[in-house]
């Protein structure tokens, strides 16, 4: 199974076999093959669906021994994907009716959706695919009108090879976006120009399936032979001395865990583009989903221009089951001039990643898109100096906790937020939807060093600058 080997011409005489187990499959490229039939096996964990393809010039779809081996039919998608999947016989998996569409053997370059109930290695057979398929792909091919460019251009294509396939090495249409989704360990990775979720990467291990999508009608990929690598690692990105800012979210609870990236280049826009974006594929397919959006568009890899400023970003999640969970900053690369803070608009509760890592909280069924924000701000920025007005709060700190007192009318009925900073302009604590009335006294545990902070007090109408020295 960890074996590699590249051949010109191979003449099968005997038993040519390439293993597979649960640490990885042989991979063999070879440009000639005659001969007898190759063995290729194939190691599909219980209970989970895996996204496969042939890597075989001809493969009868009885050799999975399941019913469960579904097609994906763009021709079918309107608003809403799920109803793409039918079995080879005919099996219609959205309502439990039969379809006069079926198939008996696998296309070449086409992927498959596969359910194993038990662990297992399957043994598929056949001459080895050497030479890589040029494969149409649909959009809104059931005609539509409108389309629906959410759901509609998706395909299920395949790599075909009993060696990884480099993505990075295939020469795409400009209508076709770059990224590629696919299943890795029970849940949707994806993959764009260097970063991942989930375990995607942009070498697609073999007999994998990959979705791709295309924003016009007439398009087509050619999943070139050339583009075929030993590489068996499933993560691959970019190299060491090229490093990508990006912040990658990661969503845990008793269930399962999900990622989401937000990535920044120069190149980005704060449209959807083609080489840097991927979308989120499914918010709910995988029991636990994270995401970000800008405009309409929710996005598993979200690429942005660095901001002059600051940019404030929803983020949306979704459980099968409320209960805790947690949002982590669990990677963070080449953003050191940039402040990075996650807010929870339900509790009014801010945290820095880069300081706190995490954020535990007790979330609802379903999905949530409105309650999270990830704001980054660049505090290389000059601050510009502001007159602070008089008597209007009294501020002090008194073992680790601070108070602030309203001391003016003005506040009264003004729900606003309150923002702690250090010296270089970094918020490190942010508290949302507080009200003032005149003597009132609100009280904020800070988790700071001794030292000097700036306190700013924000409504809809007002603002207040103050300094004060902190004491634990």
């Amino acid at each position: 199974p960890d074996g590699q080997a590249t051949f010109n011409s191979i003449t099968n005489n005997g038993t040519l076999t390439l293993e597979s187990d649960e640490n990885g499959t042989a991979s063999l490229i070879v440009d000639n093959y005659t001969g007898n039939d190759a063995e290729i096996e194939l190691y599909a964990s219980t209970n989970y669906w895996h996204y496969v393809s042939s890597p075989v010039q001809s493969l009868d779809a009885t050799a999975f021994g399941t019913p469960n081996l579904a097609a994906y039919y763009e021709s079918r998608i309107s608003n809403s994907q799920d109803v793409g999947w039918i079995a080879y016989d005919g099996y219609r998996y959205t309502d439990g009716t039969t379809s006069d569409t079926t198939f008996s053997t696998l296309s070449v370059g086409i992927g498959y959706d596969y359910y194993n109930t038990v662990t297992n290695t399957l043994s598929l057979s056949g001459s080895l695919n050497t030479s890589g398929p040029s494969i149409s792909l649909a959009y809104n091919s059931k005609g539509t009108d409108p389309d629906y460019p959410g759901s509609q251009g998706f395909n299920l294509l395949g790599n075909p090879f009993t060696s990884c396939l480099d993505w990075d090495q295939i020469t795409l249409d400009p209508s076709i976006t770059g990224a590629i989704y696919f299943t890795y360990n029970g849940s949707y990775a994806s993959y764009v120009n260097g970063v991942g979720t989930n375990g995607g990467a942009g070498t697609i291990p073999p007999m994998q399936g990959f979705f791709v999508k295309t924003l016009a009608q007439g398009t087509s990929v050619t999943l070139s032979e050339d583009a075929r690598v030993h590489n068996i690692s499933q993560i691959s990105y970019k190299g060491d001395s090229e490093v990508i800012p990006l912040i990658r979210l990661k969503l845990e609870n008793n269930l399962k865990s999900d990622e989401a990236v937000v990535r920044f280049d120069e190149k980005a826009t704060a449209e959807f583009d083609n080489l840097l974006d991927a979308l989120k594929f499914s918010q709910t397919g995988n029991g636990t989903g994270i995401w970000t959006k800008t405009g309409n568009i929710n996005f598993s890899i979200n690429g942005l221009p660095f901001p002059d400023n600051k940019v404030e970003i929803p983020v949306g999640i979704y459980t099968a089951e409320s209960g805790n969970t947690t949002i982590t900053g669990s990677q963070i690369e080449g953003l050191e001039n940039y402040n990075i803070v996650l807010t929870d608009k339900l509790t009014g509760t801010s945290i820095i990643l880069k300081e706190s890592g995490s954020y535990a909280f007790q979330s609802q069924t379903g999905i949530v898109s409105d309650r999270f924000i990830l704001a980054i701000s660049n505090i290389s920025t000059p601050v510009p100096e502001i007159t602070l007005p008089e008597d209007m709060f009294k501020i002090y700190s008194s073992r680790g906790i601070l108070y602030i007192q309203s001391l003016s009318e003005t506040w009264d009925s003004q729900p606003g937020t309150v923002s702690i900073y250090d010296l270089f302009g970094r918020r490190i604590v942010q508290k949302d939807n507080v009200s003032w009335s005149n003597g009132e006294i609100k009280e904020l545990s800070l988790n700071a060093a001794n030292g000097i902070y700036i306190v700013e007090i924000k409504s809809k109408s007002l603002k207040f600058i103050g300094k004060f020295n902190f004491n634990k």
